[in-house]
């Protein structure tokens, strides 16, 4: 399983709106993918050998390996590695009086765009490579279920939280002081859980089903550092 249909090191990457403006707000470090299809049992990463780094099913039902009671099963490949650049898709639409230039959904949340008359957004899956302004490092792969996502984690995915402690939205009575600042308030997790059903679970994969997830690390790069 994989998706290498860029070729090595260039991939392609889509993004929500709030998500593109958590990247460029420095906010959002960390994706989580659902793997497909889900495994039935526990996915664990090859440590030696000829699949040293791939991620396989276990099956510990197994009798065939006497010694370890289990034996790899099916094999799993991230379709985002680590050192891969990956260019984000998101929403963008044609300007007024600008040809040649595009812009970009998540600069206008608070004003008006300057669209071309009967112009609308365009969706981001059909945003062409040569528009993209976004370019992605990818620093860390691992697997785990959903539900193990960490408060830290949670912000990592761009829940924006205020130095003193308050979520965004919640400025009134959701002060929890040391709790967030040190990470042991799950209220990030919870907002987290809302993004992810608001996402995922028209697809079979919500919070409660806890499905197996590709976590991403990344860091975000210039343009000029794509080159592979």
């Amino acid at each position: 399983m994989g998706n290498r249909k860029e070729g090595a090191g260039m991939k392609t990457i889509l993004f929500s709106t709030p998500m593109v403006q958590a990247i460029l707000e420095g906010r959002k470090t960390q994706t989580r993918r659902v793997i497909k299809p889900q495994p039935r049992h526990p996915l664990l990463q090859v440590a030696d050998g000829y699949h040293k780094g791939e991620w396989h099913e276990w099956l510990p039902e197994d009798k065939s390996d006497i010694v370890t009671g289990g034996r790899w099963g099916y094999q799993y490949l991230c379709p985002y590695c680590a050192g891969d650049i990956l260019w984000v898709r998101e929403t963008w639409g044609i300007p007024i009086k600008m040809a040649g230039e595009i812009i970009y959904k998540a600069d206008y949340q608070d004003k008006k765009p300057p669209l071309a008359d009967g112009q609308k957004w365009r969706p981001s899956i059909h945003m062409p490579k040569e528009a993209a302004r976004i370019f992605l490092k990818v620093t860390d792969v691992r697997v785990e279920r959903l539900q193990e996502i960490s408060v830290q984690d949670a912000k990592d995915e761009g829940i924006k939280v205020w130095a003193n402690g308050c979520i965004d939205g919640l400025a009134f009575g959701c002060y929890n002081g040391d709790k967030c600042v040190y990470n042991t308030c799950r209220q990030p997790i919870d907002y987290f859980c809302e993004l992810w059903n608001s996402i995922n679970s028209k697809r079979g994969y919500g919070w409660d089903s806890n499905p197996w997830v590709w976590v991403y690390q990344f860091v975000r790069v210039d343009k000029g550092e794509t080159c592979t």
